[in-house]
């Protein structure tokens, strides 16, 4: 193997706060080469750049050819075999990756996959080899923020997996413009199913499918997010700022908005 690493020790500070690199690098087997690991506390990302090979993990293996990209969770018990293949990884962690990770998974994110965005995922390698290779005072800072960007194509191509077809995408639109001009009507699943002649179980599962959240909760986004307007920049009561947004019990707007806020409507205003 001729291997291009950069191993990497952060700061206890980007440990204990941000996303955090452990290396990176380039490399390429010259022969048929395998190595495996199991509980080690790292997500390994990486592209073949050339050849082929396999991985296996959770009793599953995997065919690897040039272009395709893997994400996985090194905690996991995981054996990677190549035959010939120039790969490109990094190995990074932070206190909040095993929830990303999990969401990661239940937006449809794979171990392995193919993608459209391969130069997007190649220009943050390359920016994070920059950012190793230079004197940035605030280096661990800016490596968070590609470590950031790169978490940020991984989702999208996760839910670019799990998209509804093109049909469903449409009228899911269709339904959430309704509730975006609508949000002062009386509104719930029940009246949005009857309005688009809908089943509500079917109209349920699929917005969650498409948008990650409940149609219920979607509504009081809209509604707390127009009450937060009205608060800071009005002079209109609690009462009537719930009614204008679509909620006419003002008790009910108080305790909606601090669930979604964590402070009452009166607290919101007078700290912004």
């Amino acid at each position: 193997m001729k291997s291009g690493r950069i191993i990497y020790t952060p700061t206890i500070f980007a440990k204990n706060n941000l996303l955090y690199l452990q290396e990176t690098g380039i490399s390429t087997t010259i022969n048929t080469h395998e190595k495996g690991r199991d509980n080690l506390n790292s997500f390994l990302f990486f592209i073949v750049l050339d050849g082929e090979g396999s991985l296996a993990q959770n009793n599953k293996e995997y065919h690897l050819n040039k272009d395709d990209i893997v994400f996985i969770d090194c905690n996991t018990k995981y054996t990677q075999k190549s035959n010939k293949w120039t790969i490109q990884w990094v190995h990074f962690n932070g206190p909040t990756m095993n929830n990303i990770y999990e969401k990661y998974i239940e937006r449809g994110g794979k171990p392995v996959f193919n993608t459209k965005q391969k130069k997007e995922y190649q220009t943050v390698l390359s920016n994070i080899n920059n950012i190793l290779n230079s004197d940035d005072h605030v280096k661990d800072m800016h490596l968070a923020e590609q470590l950031t960007v790169l978490l940020s194509l991984l989702m999208q191509d996760a839910w670019d997996n799990k998209k509804a077809d093109k049909k469903e995408t449409t009228s899911l639109n269709r339904i959430k413009d309704y509730i975006n001009k609508n949000y002062k009507q009386e509104l719930n699943l029940q009246t949005i199913a009857d309005t688009f002649y809908l089943n509500k179980f079917y109209l349920s599962r699929e917005f969650k499918k498409q948008y990650d959240t409940t149609i219920n909760n979607y509504i009081a986004q809209i509604r707390i997010t127009k009450a937060k307007k009205l608060l800071r920049f009005s002079d209109k009561s609690i009462t009537e700022i719930a009614l204008e947004v679509g909620i006419q019990d003002p008790n009910y707007f108080a305790r909606q908005f601090k669930k979604i806020e964590g402070m009452s409507p009166s607290e919101y205003k007078s700290k912004w």
